[in-house]
């Protein structure tokens, strides 16, 4: 996420939504706390950083953004579908307490 702030070919409309998804990841009291639920409590954060990712590439048009400025080794276009694909596993029915939590208005 932080390295997407630095892309040139960000559209800076999202921008805001990278910085939020950044903040939220070290906020200590989330919707699933870390401090609280250890390691599963990251899902939240992880569901987020996917989520701001696919819109990434929604509006930019390309998932070229994305796979640049990815350091893991599975595909990261992969992961992100696989991630959005089991919201409701992951969250429950939290996400959109969650998209509240940090301003963001789904449409």
């Amino acid at each position: 996420m932080t390295r997407l702030l630095d892309d040139k070919d960000l559209p800076r409309s999202i921008s805001p939504r990278i910085i939020a998804a950044i903040a939220y990841f070290i906020l200590p009291e989330d919707i699933i706390p870390e401090d609280r639920f250890g390691p599963v409590g990251y899902i939240d954060d992880i569901y987020l950083c996917a989520f701001v990712a696919n819109e990434v590439m929604e509006e930019s048009g390309s998932s070229n953004i994305i796979s640049r400025n990815w350091d893991g080794t599975r595909p990261v276009i992969e992961l992100i579908r696989e991630i959005l694909d089991r919201e409701k596993e992951l969250l429950g029915n939290e996400k959109e307490r969650m998209m509240q939590y940090i301003g963001f208005n789904e449409d």
